[in-house]
């Protein structure tokens, strides 16, 4: 169960209930045992004459559930039932107020000002301090919410610890054979030495050469601290071949850090060590498929059977036994896989009309640009390779950029086909 922050408001309206008499902070699961919506839900001290409140988790964030659009009280006062609006995530719990028929007020003097209600809001105000400082404890532990001291705490159970301003750093050129299709992953944490073996750097993150793409850059960092910088031209031995990469060097010198690793790196490289070491996972297999250059989709069609879906149905005999070898190393033992060779993805354009507030300067239009295509070009970045495009999801990125008032789709072609559907 994941730990909800409360309020003030939650708090304040929570205590004001049980002062009047009713319930406060009632429990339920969603869904209930054994069930699926629609959701019915009886309440303990009916029947009730109105429920003030409803409070729970959406997408992992606290929200204040409407009344008449997400939930209604039962026609016989005795039960809440949801309707087809917003509902609590699956697996957590959400919290009712609600006040008993016929109950009375245990204190009236709750009127603003009052000696009673200012002391009711301030024991609300302490509660919700210390929601407020539980949610910080709580976000401390956890990889993807943890940030600074807290985030060192977290990584040095793995062993890793923040890299320091000082180190050497360059940008490594990955270059892709000539013969190569598809499209390549270079991960994050690939390691790639000087010819003697001495010096070892590391990328600091994902690198992908899209289908026909002859080139890509990336920042790598020296694994030593103390180590001398090193020339341009001299990091060019990968510790471990990728496929459809043919050379790897720095063009430039490496330089010194003028600032220690941040947190968003610190990150990166955390969940790189983390995808290297497990095994007998979905997440195992994938990292597996990414180390030979390739792109896949991990599914369970059925228990004790995996299917892997490999976008590139031009692979070598050869290059497919490596890949399966790869594949049943990572695989849970007593697991049946299957690996299906489909066609590549195929590259979307996209034509759209932007309309921005009026008024804007030059520079400040071509950030709105350049906001909302960097928006849409991470949204499919990070599609899962069977999903569709939302067109509500890509409206919405781009009216969070500030100075863009509408979005319009023009056209969407994949592979000279459209792909547009305004439906």
């Amino acid at each position: 169960m994941s730990f909800r922050r409360k309020t003030y408001p939650e708090v304040s309206e929570q205590l004001l209930t049980t002062v009047l008499g009713g319930v406060a902070g009632e429990l339920h699961p969603y869904p209930p045992p054994g069930g699926r919506g629609p959701a019915r839900y009886p309440l303990r001290a009916g029947p009730v004459a109105q429920i003030t409140s409803v409070y729970g988790l959406v997408h992992g964030v606290s929200q204040t559930f409407e009344r008449d659009s997400d939930y209604v009280l039962s026609a016989d006062g005795t039960a809440l039932e949801w309707k087809d609006g917003t509902r609590p995530d699956p697996g957590s719990v959400f919290e009712v107020n609600y006040l008993r028929a016929g109950a009375n007020a245990r204190v009236n003097d709750l009127y603003p000002g009052s000696v009673v209600r200012t002391l009711l809001e301030a024991v609300a105000l302490e509660t919700a301090g210390l929601y407020a400082q539980m949610q910080a404890v709580y976000d401390a532990g956890f990889l993807a919410t943890a940030s600074g001291s807290a985030l060192d705490h977290v990584v040095s159970l793995l062993g890793i610890s923040r890299v320091r301003a000082g180190r050497n750093a360059a940008t490594l050129e990955f270059h892709r054979l000539a013969n190569a299709r598809g499209e390549i992953a270079v991960v994050a944490g690939t390691r790639v030495l000087t010819a003697d073996g001495a010096i070892e750097y590391e990328t600091l993150d994902e690198l992908r050469l899209a289908d026909g793409q002859p080139s890509g850059r990336v920042a790598a960092r020296d694994l030593v601290a103390d180590n001398d910088g090193v020339p341009a031209g001299s990091l060019t031995l990968l510790a471990r071949p990728i496929v459809g990469i043919e050379r790897v060097a720095n063009p430039a010198p490496s330089s010194r850090l003028d600032q220690d690793e941040t947190d968003a790196e610190l990150r990166i490289r955390a969940r790189s060590f983390l995808a290297g070491a497990e095994r007998g996972t979905p997440g195992a297999i994938s990292n597996a498929i990414a180390r030979q250059g390739l792109r896949g989709e991990v599914s369970e069609p059925a228990p004790g059977r995996i299917e892997v879906l490999i976008h590139d149905a031009d692979l070598t005999p050869e290059r497919k036994a490596r890949l399966e070898f790869e594949i049943d190393a990572a695989r849970p033992a007593g697991v049946e896989r299957q690996v299906v060779y489909g066609p590549a993805p195929l590259s979307v354009d996209l034509e759209v009309r932007l309309s921005t507030a009026p008024g804007l300067i030059e520079t400040d239009l071509q950030r709105v640009h350049a906001d909302v295509r960097a928006g849409i070009e991470d949204y499919f970045a990070r599609l899962p390779l069977k999903s569709d495009g939302s067109l509500a999801k890509l409206t919405g990125l781009a009216l969070g950029v500030p100075g863009t008032d509408d979005l319009r789709f023009v056209a969407a072609t994949a592979g000279g086909a459209d792909v547009l559907d305004v439906a």
